[in-house]
């Protein structure tokens, strides 16, 4: 069996992560986002009662690196009268204020006890080198681990409480509460729904397990269902009432992605939020161009995240130097720079497996046509279309029509692919008409009637040629149409059936259509 990180040393290694930001190595890419941290942080401190936080604004701004020593104390004495109050647990109290149906204002208080800002208290606490388990003759840690987790309502919770878990089976317990109680395969977390908003934080929640290599098959489809929110500029909540790409969705996808170590994913969702939302000027995150202040939690929540795991993995979609290009039957390298972090790595190229056309054969229409390529490669990926050219010859007569795929970049070689361009059906319309032949002219010789006063003839491709398919025998009808009444037909209205054919030409397939031609004799 593969080994994996236990998922103690996988917390570990997330908790010495926490405010170890300023150690890295400040390469442009990961100044650049130290700065939009900063400054969102900034931003929320600057239009937030900062002697009022709630424990899990409190926290991220403390990961955020922002300084709160003015406000150590003031935290610290509010806990330990929470505390003290509640017989060493934590209690959220407060009083909402609402309008009723008359318009007037009422107000109900409420209390409560949340996992997750159990796992925002010790995460600060630690932050500050104290021990959870010993806080002013507290144990909070005591209280955290043997929190009835029947009671947790709100999956968000769990993120901060799974990050704050120390013991394996805690840790894991609460992901397989979440996982049981919240999240569907193939439609992510619900929470009042689904939306790209929970399933962000539902990866949030597992990061120490993508750690550690545990719930693989949920992260992976968690991964899946954030990309079916994903639109060319950014992320959407979900399908039914928000619908447009917002910063909100785009920085927690971007949270997810990152949460699931894909580096990749994350540093798109990071491009679109910073080009779509972002205000350098006051560092905040917008939602319909004004700066928001929950839009710029959700959005330094996911900087922070983003660049806990710059270094550990690496964006490698930017190539630096192609080393050995990829053809049909050999696998290539380039090296690649990740823009964050400046790390120079190796990546394997995939050989190239096959070339497909939307389709081989085609009806003559007059127009070029152009079948799709598509191009895979041995691990059954979709190659990008700019690192391949097209050029069709011979793709507008009847015949073998050819498209040449030639590579470039990642990939060399070039491959034929021939199509069928075949005759169309004839346009051949025709008619009969109806002709007199005057019978005092027809007692003394033969009469004749032109083909154009015979037939209606439009659209023919190919030379048309006529023969008679039955009537009177002394009607005739000649090859170029001309039609003979010969000499002695009596008086009256004689039908002739005609076989009108179009000969067709390199285009276009022969046709025939039988007509009938009203021959008057009065």
């Amino acid at each position: 069996m593969k080994k994996v990180l236990s998922l103690t040393l996988a917390l570990v290694m997330l908790l010495s992560c926490f405010g170890t930001f300023t150690a890295q190595a400040e390469t442009s890419g990961v100044s650049q986002l130290s700065n939009q941290i900063s400054n969102a942080a900034n931003y929320i401190a600057n239009n937030s009662d900062m002697s009022s936080l709630s424990y899990g604004d409190y926290w991220l701004l403390t990961d955020a690196g922002y300084d709160m020593s003015a406000y150590k104390a003031n935290y610290l004495e509010n806990l330990k009268a929470n505390l003290t109050k509640n017989d060493g647990k934590i209690i959220i109290e407060g009083t909402e204020w609402y309008q009723d149906e008359n318009g007037d204002w009422k107000s109900y208080s409420y209390s409560y006890e949340d996992i997750g800002v159990y796992g925002a208290v010790i995460l600060t606490l630690r932050s500050m080198k104290l021990d959870p388990a010993d806080f002013e003759g507290f144990d909070i840690t005591a209280a955290f681990e043997s929190f009835d987790l029947t009671t947790i309502s709100n999956p968000y919770s769990y993120r901060l409480a799974i990050w704050a878990a120390v013991q394996d089976e805690f840790a894991k317990t609460l992901a397989d509460d979440l996982i049981a109680r919240f999240y569907t395969k193939g439609s992510g977390m619900n929470y009042y729904g689904y939306s790209c908003d929970n399933t962000g934080h539902f990866l949030a929640a597992l990061y120490p397990t993508a750690i550690s290599g545990l719930y693989n098959e949920y992260i992976d489809d968690a991964c899946g269902v954030l990309k079916s929110y994903t639109k060319e500029d950014g992320a959407y909540a979900d399908n039914n009432y928000v619908t447009t790409v917002n910063a909100d969705s785009t920085a927690l996808a971007m949270l997810g992605f990152s949460s699931a170590l894909d580096a990749n994913s994350a540093y798109w969702y990071y491009q679109k939020l910073i080009d779509n939302f972002y205000n350098s000027e006051t560092g905040a995150f917008t939602v319909n161009g004004k700066d928001d202040t929950y839009a710029t939690k959700d959005a330094l929540l996911s900087l922070i995240q983003f660049k806990r795991i710059v270094g550990k993995v690496h964006v490698t979609t930017d190539i630096w130097q192609v080393t050995k290009a990829a053809g049909f039957n050999h696998n290539g390298v380039y090296l690649s720079k990740c823009p964050i972090c400046g790390n120079i790595s190796a990546e394997y190229i995939p050989a190239l497996k096959s070339v497909t056309l939307s389709a081989t054969s085609y009806t003559y229409s007059g127009s070029a046509k152009t079948p799709a390529v598509t191009v895979k490669d041995v691990e059954g990926n979709v190659v990008n279309s700019k690192y391949y050219t097209v050029k069709y010859t011979n793709n507008i007569k009847v015949g073998t029509a050819t498209a040449t795929v030639t590579f470039s970049g990642l990939y060399f070689g070039s491959l034929n692919l021939n199509f069928r361009i075949t005759k169309a059906a004839n346009t051949l319309v025709a008619k009969g008409k109806t002709a007199t032949v005057k019978f005092a002219s027809l007692k003394k010789k033969n009469q004749t009637v032109t083909a154009k006063k015979a037939f209606a003839i439009s659209k023919a491709q190919g030379a048309v040629t006529y023969k008679k398919a039955s009537g009177n025998k002394k009607i005739t009808v000649a090859k170029n149409g001309k039609i003979t009444v010969k000499k002695g037909l009596k008086k009256g209205a004689y039908k002739v059936k005609v076989k009108v054919t179009a000969a067709g030409n390199a285009n276009y397939k022969p046709a025939t259509k039988t007509v009938t031609v009203t021959i008057k004799v009065k």
